[in-house]
């Protein structure tokens, strides 16, 4: 409590002997000023030169201690700001005394904090990595549906889920006159090395030839055909007995089909042949009444024009009624 009090006195003293310092400027000027220039700010010794700031100018003034307050302690900064404020002590110009001036700091500018820049930059660039790769994904999955063979119409079942003789019957439409389908084996498509997928060309359901995709595990069959201009091989993707590749496919280089039958039990024991091509049915000959149309001529006796057409395959008659006064009635058409 003392201190208080002494605190409040100080600084009224202070504020009526200098209008332009208040103790607490004073202080805490003084104790930036001797802050690493004693052991303990709190005991000054005779004969120590203490900074202070000059009141009537800028610049810094010197006070050496002289002896020992009242009570018997040594001076502190506290006491000292406050004779000093109350012009108590005599100060001299700092520099007379060669004391060493503490140089001021400079007031702390807050500077603008780049310390979140480069995560911006990396989220910047993730977020693009991502837009990137999903526009990529999003175009390989639409062309890999346009490639996929079950996106369209099938030409047939599922082979292997037929018994080899239906299966057999529903290829013979890959057969032309005079040819015969010798062989028939299934199997899967095995990749080891080389592309990923085979890229051939398939006729679809509805007669339109598309570039599709077969991957590795496809299930396949292959028909050996016999014919006048010799021996031909067809390829067929299972699920859908759609052909692919036409005569001259050759699996690429690290493929092959890994067949369930040998040769042997893929060659038919009952040939097939190509279906016999349909003869056009000859329509009836057409026949003419002569009774009929005598028949018909008879009853238009009161008619004036009867004109008559005998074609191939129709009879017409045309006959213009008229009357008595010789005006025009009306036209009738017979046809048989």
């Amino acid at each position: 409590m003392i201190a208080n009090f002494l605190f409040g006195a100080a600084i009224v003293q202070a504020q009526v002997k200098n209008d332009d310092w208040t103790f607490s400027e004073v202080y805490q000027k003084t104790l930036e000023l001797n802050k690493d220039r004693f052991a303990d700010l709190n005991n000054i010794q005779i004969g120590d030169t203490v900074l202070l700031p000059a009141l009537s100018s800028p610049g810094v003034v010197a006070w050496i201690a002289d002896k020992p307050t009242n009570d018997g302690q040594h001076d502190c900064l506290w006491r000292i700001a406050e004779k000093y404020l109350a012009q108590e002590i005599e100060t001299v110009p700092a520099d007379t005394i060669h004391a060493v001036i503490p140089k001021p700091i400079p007031p702390t500018v807050e500077q603008p904090t780049s310390k979140g820049f480069p995560w911006l930059i990396v989220m910047v660039v993730l977020l693009s990595l991502l837009l990137i790769a999903a526009a990529a994904l999003g175009a390989y999955a639409s062309i890999k549906k346009r490639r996929d063979p079950d996106s369209y119409l099938p030409m047939g079942g599922n082979l292997d889920n037929m018994s080899r003789e239906n299966a057999i019957s529903g290829l013979r439409r890959f057969l032309h006159d005079g040819e015969t389908l010798v062989s028939l084996r299934r199997g899967r498509l095995v990749r080891y090395i080389g592309q990923a997928h085979i890229v051939a060309s398939m006729e679809f359901g509805d007669n339109q030839h598309r570039e599709i995709w077969l991957m590795p595990g496809e299930r396949v069959a292959t028909i050996i055909i016999d014919g006048p201009n010799g021996t031909r091989t067809q390829h067929l993707r299972s699920a859908c007995s759609n052909g692919f590749g036409g005569e001259s496919f050759i699996l690429p280089t690290g493929w092959e089909i890994q067949y369930d039958e040998s040769v042997a039990e893929g060659t038919n024991d009952v040939e097939i042949v190509a279906p016999a091509t349909p003869v056009p049915a000859t329509p009836p000959a057409f026949e003419v009444d002569y009774e009929a149309i005598a028949r018909f001529i008879k009853h238009a006796k009161y008619h004036d024009v009867i004109k008559v057409e005998i074609a191939p395959n129709k009879v017409a008659i045309e006959v213009h009624d008229y009357e008595k006064k010789g005006k025009k009635n009306k036209k009738n058409k017979g046809k048989k």
